[in-house]
């Protein structure tokens, strides 16, 4: 019974250096670590159209056990923006052993700007319509045309029923999060007043522009309407008549009145007010939209100096 009790210990006590011995040995033939991750910058400038291939430049990795893993490294995720033009990325390497780690760097856009509001026709609707959205336009140069994310802020109120002019903001956000808003004058008129007005047609609708940059409000001009009739303006003698088997009429640009009201040295959003009197006394309104954008240094030269 002695010896058997000896012999239990001595086969307990080889279990355990056995154990121990092959413990050893795996850990010590056993990769338990990632790769290292390194970067010769951790602040990038690039274009909003870079590629993955010029994103992951300067990315490099290595692992203990495999050696150059750099051919491992994906972009796993890049942020939606820290600040305008600026967000985070993070790459990610793996090593034959499917570890995994993690590393993060910023990158600036050099070109970025905010998303930008498109008009296809002025904001003056009939009475009843359901589709003052349908001319409304959003560009971005992340993401491109945006205009299905167009919304009517929820502190703006029209009544599409109701004659009148109101005061509404639009608002669009891409994919970064950068939200832009622009407050426009809608306005709805009776179908009769509607019909009989003069609609002063514009080469563009909303213009953007830099401060100190002032526009030439008559060049935006483009055509007058009365009734079913078209009218191409002209800076000489009016016409009307029949030319190539066509009607051709002109109308002069000195019957349109212009309101600029722009300042041009300061930042916002204002309109330029288009007038004309028509037939029996009505008068047709056009807005520009003209948004005037602060001219600063660039997001590049912001972060330079940060870095100096």
């Amino acid at each position: 019974m002695k010896r058997l009790k000896i012999f239990s210990i001595i086969l307990l006590i080889l279990s355990i250096v056995v154990c121990v011995g092959y413990e050893f040995k795996w850990s010590r033939g056993t990769d338990k670590l990632g790769p290292q991750i390194s970067m010769d910058e951790t602040l990038i400038h690039v274009s909003v159209k870079a590629s993955d291939k010029e994103l992951m430049q300067g990315v490099t990795a290595w692992d203990e056990k495999d050696g150059d893993v750099t051919n491992s490294i994906v972009i796993e995720n890049i942020s939606t923006f820290l600040d305008k033009g600026r967000r985070l990325i993070s790459y990610v390497a793996f090593d034959s052993d499917n570890h995994v780690t993690k590393a993060f760097r910023q990158i600036v856009y050099t070109d970025y700007t905010s998303p930008r509001f498109q008009l296809t026709e002025p904001l003056c609707f009939i009475v009843g319509t359901d589709e003052i959205m349908e001319g409304m336009r959003a560009k971005d140069c992340i993401d491109g045309d945006i205009s299905d994310k167009i919304k009517i802020s929820s502190d703006s109120v029209i009544y599409t029923g109701v004659a009148g002019e109101y005061s509404i903001k639009l608002q669009v956000t891409n994919s970064c999060g950068d939200m832009v808003t622009l407050p426009v004058t809608v306005e709805m008129c009776e179908r009769s007043d509607y019909a009989s007005r003069p609609k002063i047609g514009l080469t563009d609708y909303i213009v953007y522009t830099k401060t100190g940059e002032k526009l030439d409000t008559s060049s935006y001009l483009q055509n007058v309407t009365i009734g079913d009739q078209e009218y191409a303006l002209t800076d000489g003698e009016e016409t009307y008549g029949t030319e190539n088997a066509r009607n051709y009429h002109t109308i002069s640009r000195s019957r349109i009145e212009i309101d600029d009201k722009v300042n041009y040295d300061k930042a916002g959003v204002y309109e330029i007010t288009y007038t004309m009197s028509g037939l029996e006394g009505s008068k047709g309104k056009t807005r520009l939209i003209v948004v005037v954008e602060e001219t600063q240094e660039t997001d590049t030269e912001s972060s330079e100096k940060e870095e100096s």
